[in-house]
């Protein structure tokens, strides 16, 4: 089923083929994609578009994806928009970086992507936006 091309969603991704293949996947579900492949460009474009979704890898050039959340929850314009962490860091470093920092992303999924969950949660957030 598509889905309201109003919804945008921003991928903050430095590994092309993961930010290609979901950008080529979330628009063919109907949403309006933009990515970038740096934490500073991420942050950047987050601020100037404000998207109605963030999905952010944790391991970026340029900015981490730690530093770019703690950018984006310490910005009022930024900080409700909802980020879901697509990262290949070990699950065992992902709970300890996201309990040092404090970040609570809204899901957290591993690589390789489970595609179906990753778009059940997608469509999930963006439905009760």
């Amino acid at each position: 089923m598509k889905k309201d091309a109003a919804k945008q969603i921003l991928i903050i991704d430095d590994d092309v083929v993961v930010n290609e293949f979901l950008y080529e996947f979330l628009e063919n579900e109907g949403y309006f994609v933009t990515s970038a492949f740096n934490g500073t460009e991420g942050a950047r474009m987050a601020k100037k578009l404000l998207p109605d979704l963030i999905v952010l890898d944790l391991n970026l050039p340029a900015g981490s994806g730690e530093s770019v959340y703690d950018v984006l929850k310490s910005d009022e314009e930024t900080r409700g928009i909802p980020v879901v962490v697509a990262t290949g860091t070990s699950p065992e470093r992902v709970k300890s970086l996201l309990s040092k920092k404090d970040i609570i992303p809204s899901k957290v999924f591993l690589k390789p992507l489970d595609i179906a969950d990753f778009l059940s949660a997608v469509n999930s957030i963006l439905e009760n936006d």
